[in-house]
């Protein structure tokens, strides 16, 4: 007896994009080809932008695109799966304690607890106190060009105290949290302190902390022992971690009944960072109408001294702003000195900002050029830069803050309407125009720094 087996075809359909794989709202949707939202569409605008919307018209304005970008849209559909339906919320659980739980028995991610665990285990495995006979604590660094103490350890470890400390409330823990916090300021001060003999580029703007003796921003590297300079020059990232953390714990304790004996120190070694960071990490364009923070106290600038847009921290400079302000009379060299000082960071911080929004990187990385405008930096981006993404994600990611720029190869970018030409990721970064030459202006005719990478 034959027995025949009929197996039938089927066909496994397409899967739909979860609304985390589309695009949101504000987003160019061109490559998702969906949106998050239920409801809208995603629309082509031209040949360098796609958005979500509920409908849209041929040939129309959007009223809602900003007022310097309102050119009309083609509204072809990009993309053809319908918007997803949400992913309902899941039920809430319970947390579940850490496989390496802090020194009090587990991580908690419902209070405070969960910050302060991770503080403690940061404290354990990541610090010391290798000066005999100093309460300074260092946080060691480890691997690559980093190892020994670097500034950007040891302000994230002064930020972590100094936020947690001005969170804590009435915590069993809080003298504990308030000395790890003052040990590793003391580590932040040595740190300064040995950046002294020479080297900080501070010195023309003149030392601000300790009476004038040390320069508040220290060099980016020291040795394990933290009695020697091995990397020299102030780095802006470790630079406003510390400043923050300092401000933030004077500021949550002061006039309170729990006003720790380091405060008045910390709260002028806070005042003079402020002075000393726009004395020494910042630096005015050519016509005066803008400030931008530099690479380091040593390097960067406007034009061709290069640029990184990750230092930008236009939320310390507003804290040094109103710190100085209302510290003056307590800290500064007059009652009038933080309302003088007052308009300079105005200045820094609308230039960082203008910095921020004038590199933000679309999907496809496509050129951003500008011509003066009434926000000073209308940008209208060009079809003939397109480039490859991953190389200049990668090194704009970096955050490596060099001075200067090396390349690996790749493909060329014509930009004919600069007659610049560029090949490599040299090409990418001209293409995006954040090179000088090819790049956006601010008003005045300032061009923006060299992107260093």
């Amino acid at each position: 007896m034959t027995t025949t087996t009929t197996t039938m075809a089927t066909t496994t359909p397409a899967p739909t994009p979860s609304p985390t794989e589309c695009a949101a709202p504000a987003d160019d949707c061109r490559d998702a080809g969906c949106c998050q939202q239920a409801g809208q569409t995603c629309y082509e605008k031209d040949d360098f932008f796609a958005g979500c919307r509920s409908s849209c018209e041929p040939g129309s304005v959007n009223p809602a695109d900003p007022e310097q970008y309102r050119t009309p849209w083609s509204c072809d559909i990009v993309g053809s799966s319908p918007a997803p339906a949400p992913i309902p919320t899941p039920s809430p659980v319970q947390p579940v304690p850490s496989p390496g739980p802090g020194p009090s028995g587990a991580f908690r991610t419902s209070e405070v607890g969960s910050s302060k665990d991770r503080l403690f285990e940061f404290v354990e495995v990541l610090t010391n106190q290798p000066v005999s006979g100093s309460k300074a604590r260092a946080v060691q660094s480890s691997g690559g060009a980093a190892g020994g103490i670097v500034s950007e350890s040891q302000g994230y470890g002064l930020l972590l105290a100094g936020t947690l400390l001005a969170a804590m409330g009435s915590d069993s823990d809080f003298g504990r949290v308030s000395e790890l916090t003052y040990e590793l300021f003391l580590g932040w001060r040595r740190m300064c302190e040995l950046s002294a003999a020479g080297g900080s580029c501070q010195d023309d703007e003149g030392f601000q902390c300790g009476g004038g003796q040390y320069p508040c921003l220290p060099h980016w590297k020291f040795g394990e022992d933290l009695t020697q300079v091995v990397g020299k020059g102030a780095a802006p990232d470790g630079d406003v971690d510390a400043l923050m953390g300092m401000l933030l714990a004077v500021l949550a304790l002061e006039g309170t009944s729990r006003e720790p004996a380091w405060l008045g120190e910390v709260g002028q070694w806070a005042y003079d960072t402020c002075k000393q960071f726009y004395f020494s990490s910042t630096v005015a364009s050519p016509s005066g109408q803008h400030q931008i923070v530099k690479l380091g106290s040593c390097w960067g600038g406007w034009g061709t001294q290069g640029q990184n847009p990750s230092y930008h921290a236009p939320g310390v400079y507003r804290l040094c702003r109103d710190y100085m302000a209302s510290h003056d009379e307590k800290y500064g060299g007059s009652s009038m000195e933080g309302d003088r000082f007052a308009t300079n960071w105005e200045t820094l911080i609308a230039t960082s900002y203008k910095m921020l929004a004038a590199t933000q990187l679309g999907p496809d990385l496509r050129r951003w050029t500008s011509t003066p405008g009434s926000d000073g930096l209308q940008r209208q981006r060009h079809a003939g830069c397109r480039v490859r993404r991953r190389g200049v994600k990668d090194h704009l990611a970096s955050g490596g803050g060099l001075p200067a720029v090396s390349f690996r190869g790749g493909p060329s970018s014509r930009l004919p309407e600069s007659g610049c030409q560029a090949s490599g990721e040299e090409g990418e970064l001209w293409a995006m125009g954040v090179f000088p030459g090819c790049g956006w202006r601010l008003p005045g005719g300032d061009h923006p720094p060299r992107m260093a990478c």
